[in-house]
């Protein structure tokens, strides 16, 4: 089964919050890029939204419309390849493993 866009929308402004933390970048772009996750709550299939319907969305204002169209409109967004290239992998995973293992913890202590 293909992932929706609007998922795949929200990885990539994940990965990006995270790959500008991890580079020392801006702390609000870090949690702008966070806070438009969501995209992926958005009742409208963001895919099918011009920029200023992108624009519209909670937490999505401005240039992240213009990266959600970029991204719609050519499968990526320049910006976090740019950084993917400079992060190491191994650290570029380290992200994802601290929300798992957090999300685990929480699992465990609601259990």
């Amino acid at each position: 089964m293909m992932a929706r866009f609007d998922d795949a929308a929200a990885e990539l402004l994940q990965e990006f919050s995270d790959l500008l933390a991890i580079s020392g970048g801006d702390t609000f772009r870090v949690r702008a890029y966070e806070r438009a996750r969501a995209v992926a709550e958005c009742p409208a299939e963001i895919a099918d939204l011009d920029e200023s319907g992108l624009d519209a969305i909670r937490g999505v204002r401005g240039h992240l419309a213009h990266k959600g169209a970029e991204l719609r409109d050519t499968g990526s967004v320049a910006e976090p390849d740019k950084l993917r290239a400079m992060v190491p992998a191994g650290l570029r995973a380290l992200p994802a493993v601290r929300r798992a293992a957090y999300a685990e913890g929480a699992h465990q202590n609601s259990s």
